[in-house]
């Protein structure tokens, strides 16, 4: 049983910020609106989806900042386009367990939230992101083979997708099936 707030048959034009975390959307029109978008669960049922543009906080935000920090060039472009405001850019402040030295080759799979490492390298190893925490790389060498988004992380992405903003293929998630 769905927990989201039923939202049905309104109009949000342009000069409305409409937040879709939590909420299911019903026969709605979005048409010049600013949707917001935070990580959390969204649904749009025989809705009419044109917004004016986007705004991410929270784990979204975090997770547009992973992502365009790891080679997504879709989202590196939609972060610049006019319209999409990033605020709050880092997921909750937590405190980082601390990695120093570590090497990680192309079998190993690292989620890096809550992580901060230093001095590690990363020999094409899978960078697994869920956009609950921060995370931090200092004076890291190497890059990732693949990325994997679960969770809030996941949803943001497939949020941008379903709605036209990217087409990005340089990331998976758990379950590729359902990232359309």
């Amino acid at each position: 049983m769905s927990t989201l707030k039923i939202v049905e048959g309104i109009t949000f034009v342009a000069g409305h910020e409409v937040s879709v975390d939590g909420k299911e959307f019903i026969r709605c029109r979005f048409h010049g609106c600013i949707l917001a978008y935070a990580g959390g669960e969204y649904r749009f049922t025989e809705c009419e989806v044109r917004p004016g543009g986007l705004a991410f906080s929270g784990a979204a935000s975090a997770t547009l900042a992973f992502a365009s920090q790891h080679g997504a060039t879709d989202i590196k472009k939609l972060i610049t386009a006019a319209g999409v405001a990033l605020t709050d850019a880092a997921a909750p402040t937590t405190v980082l367990t601390e990695l120093h030295g570590r090497r990680f080759e192309a079998n190993d799979t690292v989620w890096v939230d809550g992580t901060r490492f230093v001095d590690c390298v990363f020999n094409g190893c899978t960078f697994g992101y869920r956009g609950v925490s921060s995370w931090e790389m200092i004076r890291c060498l190497g890059k990732p083979g693949a990325v994997v988004l679960e969770g809030s992380a996941r949803d943001t992405v497939r949020l941008l997708k379903r709605n036209g903003y990217i087409d990005l293929t340089e990331f998976s998630t758990d379950d590729p099936s359902k990232d359309n």
